[in-house]
């Protein structure tokens, strides 16, 4: 075999090693970029998980349950309730625009946004937070674009506060 065979060789078999790393490359971009969804997804339930445990503690929790109520409006709550719940409020839904910049990022999959779109737009379509919601997405915290993303999402029936509900209904 002459030189300019060998080095006619050596140039094929380098195409194909720069051929098999990009091929190795990209099946290793797309396997980060998996994971990084599941562990964006995993986190962001994680903190919800983390929060409904906190106000399952939370010193306030009737106070939010009540919020949930179909016969509670913002009249039936004093000054200092509506500000405890308004800090509550704010914490859920900058814990949801969170979920939606991660969602925009192609970061944290469909279905699990649009399944917490869904429940967002559903809290905030209560008696006593779309009063809220009326205010408080006024304010320049939100994107407009966030704020577009939850009403134009469906709504679903939700059970937070049931038991309340139920007890409510049987003693009127």
């Amino acid at each position: 075999m002459s030189l300019a065979e060998l080095v006619a060789l050596a140039e094929i078999c380098g195409g194909f090693a720069v051929l098999a790393t990009l091929i190795y490359l990209v099946v290793q971009l797309k396997e980060n970029a998996r994971l990084m969804k599941a562990k964006a997804t995993t986190a962001t339930f994680l903190g919800w998980s983390q929060w409904n445990d906190r106000m399952s503690v939370h010193p306030n929790k009737d106070l939010f349950i009540r919020s949930f109520h179909a016969n509670e409006t913002i009249e039936n709550f004093s000054p200092e309730e509506i500000a405890v719940l308004d800090f509550i409020g704010r914490a859920a839904i900058q814990r949801f625009m969170a979920g939606y910049f991660q969602y925009k990022a192609d970061i944290l999959d469909n279905e699990s946004w649009h399944h917490t779109i869904s429940f967002c737009h559903s809290f905030l379509a209560l008696p006593f937070w779309s009063v809220w919601w009326q205010e408080e997405s006024k304010q320049m915290i939100y994107s407009e674009e966030f704020i577009e993303a939850i009403c134009s999402a469906p709504i679903v029936k939700l059970s937070i506060g049931e038991v309340f509900n139920q007890q409510v209904q049987t003693q009127t």
